[in-house]
Parts: structure tokens; sequence; C-alpha cells
């Protein structure tokens, strides 16, 4: 069986087309282990207590959901009138899908996933 038909493989274009995201994000990472799969690791920040998050990555939809979460929220930090996505006008959501083309551009099959985020 060649690597695209496995079921990883689809996972990992994801991984790789979001792999700059990933990168530059200081709280999270992902990782692959032969006895789990992929899994994501998010860690809380400093001035907050608690243990480190694990989510097993099953599909490539469980990651993109957290992704694009992750992303929105950055982004109305850094452009929106408030920290929360859940709390963007429709003029910032609509400039946040545009932020996050040049992810979206290369994932169009899982665009219902940020539609339903953003519908949240």
């Amino acid at each position: 069986m060649s690597l695209a038909n496995t079921p990883n493989s689809e996972m990992e274009r994801v991984i790789g087309v979001m792999r700059p995201y990933i990168d530059q994000c200081r709280l999270l990472d992902i990782v692959y282990s032969e006895k789990f799969g992929y899994v994501l690791l998010s860690f809380p920040p400093k001035d907050k207590l608690g243990d480190a998050e694990v989510i097993p990555l099953d599909k490539p939809e469980t990651l993109l959901d957290r992704l694009y979460t992750e992303l929105a929220y950055d982004f109305m930090e850094q452009e929106g009138h408030c920290g929360d996505y859940t709390e963007a006008t429709p003029l910032e959501k609509r400039a946040l899908r545009y932020w996050i083309k040049k992810y979206t551009d290369q994932l169009p099959e899982y665009n219902g996933i940020l539609d339903n985020i953003l519908s949240e």
C-alpha cells in the first residue's frame, strides 16, 4: 500500500499546509507516536494553572477545528474589537476569512469547518 492510500497521508498533507502556523505557536505542537498516531499538545500559558491538554488527532477535521479556532482567537487579539471570536462583527468575520486565506485556499475541502466556527 502506498503512502497516498494510508489514512495518515491526508493528516500529513494538512499538517504540512498548517506547519507555518503550528511552528509559530508557542503553546501547542503536534507529535507522532507509533502507539497513538498524531496528537496535539496544548500547554496553558504561564499565567494560568493547569496541565497540558492532549488531543488525539483521529482525522484532519479534528486538527483543523482546533487550529482554525486558535487562528480566530489570534486574529481577534490582533485585529478585532475584543479577543473573543464569538463576538466578532460580520465585518471582522469577513476580514478573518481573508486573513487565513493562505491556509483555506490550500484546504478548500475543509472550509465547512471555518464556517461552523464562525457561525457559533
